[in-house]
């Protein structure tokens, strides 16, 4: 009789116990949601205020120098930078570093345009995986609005695998005194990391679809 009672209360006790995780989990990873989505915003705000500081200020920004690599740029702060003052003097060095406050306006409003864009299309995708936690909260993981979730995620990742071929394939250019534009092209690479992300979230959108219709259908049965 002792035995027969245990039984049960274990298995809603072992339940509890899940629940319970699952609850953690969904917390942290909601809060974790938040703290992207915000930082993600505040550094949006940030580039647009760099912007303007650099067309007010360019000499603020003399020790700053872009780098760019294959599918994105880097930017690096380097406190004995000595920079070469003419065309032919930076073209002869072969190092190819170029310096953020001798850029000109038009490569600055690319640059600025290039990430802002890419900190939006990150923004859309954490909304949606909020979106997807708070439905997993209210017990509605198969619901078609998940569906629909995991395709937007899918396009995010298709545009920013096509705005990556950008950093490549854009020129950058400077102003010297022995000349006023220079422009050099950077190396084209083909990246497919946001392409099988991409693959990944419409085959999730797939499987969501199918449990959705599998749900419908057991609530049709009964």
């Amino acid at each position: 009789m002792i035995f027969n009672n245990f039984i049960p209360t274990f298995i809603a006790h072992f339940q509890h116990r899940i629940v319970m995780k699952k609850n953690y989990l969904l917390f942290f990873a909601d809060i974790l949601c938040k703290i992207l989505i915000w930082t993600t915003i505040l550094a949006g705000i940030l580039l647009v205020l760099i912007f303007i500081h650099l067309q007010i200020n360019p000499g603020f920004y003399q020790n700053v120098t872009l780098h760019p690599e294959n599918d994105h740029i880097n930017f690096k702060i380097e406190p004995h930078l000595i920079q070469k003052q003419s065309f032919a003097e930076w073209n002869k060095s072969g190092d190819r570093v170029y310096y953020l406050n001798r850029l000109t306006l038009r490569t600055e409003i690319y640059l600025t345009f290039y990430h802002l864009i890419k900190q939006v299309i990150f923004l859309v995708i954490l909304f949606q995986v909020q979106k997807f936690i708070r439905s997993i909260k209210n017990y509605s993981t198969f619901h078609s609005n998940n569906v629909k979730v995991f395709m937007n995620i899918g396009f995010c990742f298709l545009l920013l695998f096509i705005i990556q071929i950008f950093p490549s394939l854009t020129t950058f250019d400077m102003k010297f005194a022995d000349r006023p534009m220079n422009f050099v092209a950077v190396t084209w690479n083909f990246q497919t990391k946001f392409l099988i992300l991409f693959i990944f979230s419409f085959i999730l959108s797939e499987v969501f679809r199918e449990g959705n219709k599998l749900k419908e259908e057991n609530e049709l049965t009964i």
